[in-house]
């Protein structure tokens, strides 16, 4: 320490001294750039200036020689320490790169002179090391698949290999544990790790902690860098090498309506926890957005309980109980009592549609009012009956209510409310068909394993929504992709409308919005 701090001295008055008796002639001449002279110069570090001979820059450097570096000036060719197209010529005395063979000859005729930027274009190269590319050149700073490219690249250079037999990981776990940033890997020890590293532990750091895949109250805290949870927040920053942007609280015993067990709601989650605690800390601890929800409430509409909420899918006794099941939203509280008024029957006539379960909701004005008062999915028999009447659509529209109206013929159409843009009467009449001409078939189906034509509903009407068809294929071809189109009759040709796969019952679902001739080929 005491030498390194008497040579910056020494620099220091060197260079002071330098600046005011260069005119003296007291001092050797030196440059602070590059001479503009071919020739060979020596470079001091000590000072940071060039000499004209070895002994001046000796002296200059405190006559320390490790200090100084030799090199052949070029005017018109030039060198440079780093190689590139340009200064592709190495001298292995020099240890630098020239721009022509000869001027790395001029530079010094003891060393070996060869064309390193070609040598190093035919060797396969990495800019990481991989199993592929283990053998590291520390002059070029790059890996190689074999240790000859790598000695071949830049003969100054040490070269080894870094990957080796080291077993790594994409992926850390308890048996890769140690992580290296330098590598982008993990390793099973820290040695392992160090090594790939090229020996430098400042890249290596230990990066498992115990986790699952899935969130519970054991592990609440989830890493998006790796993908798990862990039982503290400290661990999941640690698994994520440090960077807290990665780690968020997970996990909510919570639920989506209010109950006795699940009373406090937050309106910044909109859902119920067991304890005012649970809330507040789901709701970034921000205790304003948490309040006492619960009160007594039933699944089914009555003259007790006629104050539906949409957003807990239950009924209330009062308006006001409704408003705080909904977290004080209007929007989500309706009066449903003098909607549910359903008319019965002993049994139901063919082409009259009825509610899958219960034939005493039969007929569309029934049907509409049973929608009306429910929220979830719901199964509509058309039994014979292919037209649905708006009024039953309006008692869907903008509620999250599924009718899934089947088919005599056993096509569903599936609609929810919130796909309702506007109440229509609408034809639901749907059935195999060999409508498109087999000419334009023909353009979008060669090579499939299957053809089929659905014509669905009425071409007059206006849909006003949006609607999920189902069709039986075939269960053979469970797993196969479909390709859905429709036919422009005046075009005569298939728009493609959708690709869907066929379930393993052997069904095939795809949407629509207007009707149409309908064109499925089975890939």
């Amino acid at each position: 320490m005491k030498k390194n701090i008497t040579k910056i001295a020494a620099a220091a008055a060197a260079v002071i001294m330098a600046s005011t008796c260069m005119t003296t002639g007291v001092f050797a001449r030196s440059y602070t750039t590059r001479p503009t002279q071919s020739g060979s110069y020596y470079y001091s570090y000590y000072t940071g200036r060039w000499y004209d001979s070895w002994d001046e820059a000796y002296a200059a450097s405190d006559y320390d020689q490790d200090y100084i570096e030799s090199d052949y000036v070029s005017v018109e060719e030039g060198s440079s320490a780093t190689m590139s197209q340009y200064y592709p010529w190495y001298n292995t005395a020099t240890r630098r790169y020239y721009a022509t063979e000869t001027a790395a000859w001029n530079a010094d005729y003891t060393g070996d002179v060869y064309n390193a930027y070609e040598r190093q274009s035919k060797a396969a190269v990495s800019d990481y090391p991989s199993s592929t590319y283990p053998w590291y050149n520390s002059m070029t700073g790059l890996y190689y698949k074999t240790q000859n490219d790598a000695k071949n690249a830049a003969p100054g250079g040490n070269v080894w290999n870094v990957y080796s037999t080291v077993d790594t990981s994409d992926t850390v776990s308890s048996t890769y544990p140690w992580y290296s940033s330098y590598t982008r890997k993990y390793y099973r020890t820290q040695t392992d790790a160090v090594a790939a590293s090229l020996g430098n532990s400042s890249y290596v750091t230990y990066a498992y902690v115990s986790s699952q895949t899935y969130a519970s109250a054991a592990y609440p805290w989830y890493s998006s860098y790796t993908r798990r949870y862990y039982k503290t927040q400290t661990d999941a920053v640690s698994a994520s090498l440090g960077n807290s942007g990665y780690v968020s609280y997970a996990y909510e015993d919570s639920q989506t309506s209010a109950s006795a067990a699940y009373p406090w709601y937050s309106s910044y989650t909109r859902k119920y926890y067991r304890t005012q605690n649970d809330a507040v800390t789901a709701s970034g601890g921000r205790a304003s957005y948490v309040s006492y929800a619960y009160v007594d409430s039933s699944s089914y509409v009555s003259s007790t309980y006629p104050w539906y909420s949409s957003f807990t899918r239950k009924y209330y006794k009062t308006q006001q109980d409704a408003l705080t099941a909904s977290g004080n939203i209007t929007s989500y509280v309706s009066y449903a009592l003098e909607q549910t008024t359903v008319t019965t029957t002993a049994s139901v006539s063919a082409g009259t549609p009825y509610i899958d379960g219960s034939k005493a909701y039969n007929g569309w004005t029934n049907v509409a009012n049973f929608l009306r008062a429910r929220t979830g999915k719901v199964t509509v028999r058309m039994n014979g009956a292919t037209d649905v009447p708006a009024s039953v659509f309006s008692a869907m529209k903008g509620r999250n209510v599924t009718a899934a109206f089947v088919l005599k013929n056993g096509i569903r159409w599936t609609v929810n409310g919130m796909d309702i843009t506007a109440a229509n009467d609408l034809s639901l009449a749907s059935a195999a068909s060999k409508n498109i001409p087999n000419s334009t078939v023909k353009t979008v189906s060669a090579g499939s394993v299957a053809r089929t034509q659905v014509t669905i509903g009425d071409e007059a009407d206006d849909f006003g929504l949006e609607a999920q068809v189902t069709v039986k294929l075939s269960a053979k071809r469970a797993g196969r992709q479909v390709y859905v189109y429709l036919y422009d009759e005046f075009e005569d040709t298939l728009d493609q409308v959708a690709i869907t796969r066929i379930t393993s019952s052997g069904y095939c679902s795809f949407p629509v919005t207007s009707a149409g001739d309908y064109l499925l080929v089975v890939e």
